[in-house]
């Protein structure tokens, strides 16, 4: 099985100041209401050690970093059981736009245990992501506005 997420939001800030804010693994839990602590360093071939927010719970699991675009591309994974009953690969990325810049994030879910995943996950994974692009933004405009 295989399904995916996807959302997306404008950000009034420089692409620059947005990536300095994705890729500041330990101030996450600061601000971000999905990944409430990531810690690793963000190279390829890292795992980096992630805690997730589901709601009221949390979730500890291992994320594997597959590619770093350097202002752009982040692509990580994780997974349980080695990726043998879920994997979820998180893909993030930032295109400029006039005034600012458009963030995307996308989770593209397989494995065994994906559809069960989806059934009993699937509001509060996409609702996790949306208020992490909310998070995003509004660190990010706040900064800009701070800046100038």
């Amino acid at each position: 099985m295989r399904w995916t997420l996807e959302t997306t939001i404008d950000i009034a800030a420089p692409p620059d100041r947005v990536w300095d804010i994705l890729v500041d693994l330990p101030r996450y839990g600061a601000w971000n209401p999905l990944a409430a602590r990531m810690e690793g360093p963000l190279e390829v071939g890292a795992v980096l050690d992630m805690t997730v927010r589901l709601g009221r719970h949390t979730r500890r699991q291992p994320a594997d970093v597959f590619a770093v675009g350097p202002g752009h591309l982040l692509i990580w994974s994780g997974h349980s059981l080695k990726g043998l009953a879920v994997r979820g690969v998180r893909s993030q990325w930032l295109t400029p736009t006039p005034g600012g810049c458009r963030y995307t994030s996308r989770e593209v879910f397989t494995g065994p245990l994906a559809g069960l995943t989806r059934r009993l996950l699937r509001s509060t994974l996409d609702a996790g992501l949306q208020e992490m692009a909310v998070a995003l933004r509004d660190r990010a405009e706040a900064g800009a506005r701070a800046a100038a």
